[in-house]
């Protein structure tokens, strides 16, 4: 409602200034109210937790291969190593030990059941199995994944090859998340002749031997059975009574 002052000029501008000051505290008033019931609000909401980086590693390391440093072999480790410079071979822990890649570090060849692994920006061409892997920014993984928890900071990182992550690994598992148990045999067979055998003519001969096997089981031996089926069928048409028509036109003869 809004107040009509009448009388005087002098009256009415003194009528209107008070109801402009009494409308402009009720205003204030207003804001301030408004701003003290945000702030409970914002005080009664819990407080925005940052997600914790998985892997947190602060111990030293116990082996360090320092930047210009290359090495070439299989290495097995149980506790900390640290990568800054090139490493060529398989490194294996069986008593899951943690690895940690510096941002210059290179590994080529498989990393087998480590516990905890940390890319720091580094290059990994081969084969990674771990429990848990963390990746920040610039790392490159070139080779399949398995793990069973993964965490991936910054936008420029790159992985090429198969990922197998889920709390199971390194279990295979199928859309229903139940392992899968049986695995056709021909594949064990194959990953038996490649890596046990060290003559590669004799592993491919195996292989052809195989395969030629297959193809005359699903291909050869049907259709040999199929033309002798049909050729028995002809003979066993050869062999019927001629019709009676005919029998009595020779009997005439």
């Amino acid at each position: 409602m809004i107040p009509v002052a009448v009388g005087s000029g002098h009256n009415v501008a003194r009528a209107i200034q008070e109801n402009n000051s009494h409308q402009g505290k009720l205003d204030t008033q207003s804001r301030l109210d408004n701003q003290a019931r945000l702030a409970k609000l914002d005080s009664q909401r819990p407080a925005k937790q940052k997600k914790a980086r998985i892997c947190q590693i602060h111990s030293e390391p116990d082996a360090i291969i320092g930047s210009g440093v290359e090495i070439h072999g299989d290495f097995q480790f149980d506790k900390l190593v640290r990568i800054d410079g090139k490493f060529q071979g398989n490194l294996f822990s069986h008593n899951r030990g943690d690895i940690i890649v510096g941002k210059n570090g290179c590994i080529i060849g498989d990393v087998i059941v480590a516990r905890r692994m940390i890319v720091e920006g580094g290059h990994v061409l081969g084969k990674v199995v771990v429990d848990e892997l963390l990746l920040l920014d610039r790392t490159i993984i070139k080779g399949d994944v398995t793990c069973k928890l993964i965490q991936i900071v910054g936008p420029d990182v790159t992985i090429t090859g198969r990922a197998n992550i889920h709390p199971q690994a390194p279990e295979l598992i199928d859309e229903y998340n139940n392992i899968i148990t049986e695995v056709p045999k021909v594949f064990f067979i194959f990953d038996a002749v490649s890596s046990d055998n060290d003559n590669p003519s004799t592993s491919l001969l195996f292989q052809f031997v195989l395969l030629s096997s297959a193809f005359i089981c699903c291909f050869v031996i049907p259709t040999i059975s199929k033309t002798e089926s049909k050729e028995g069928e002809e003979g066993h048409l050869s062999h019927e009574e001629p019709p009676k028509n005919q029998i009595h036109r020779s009997d005439q003869l």
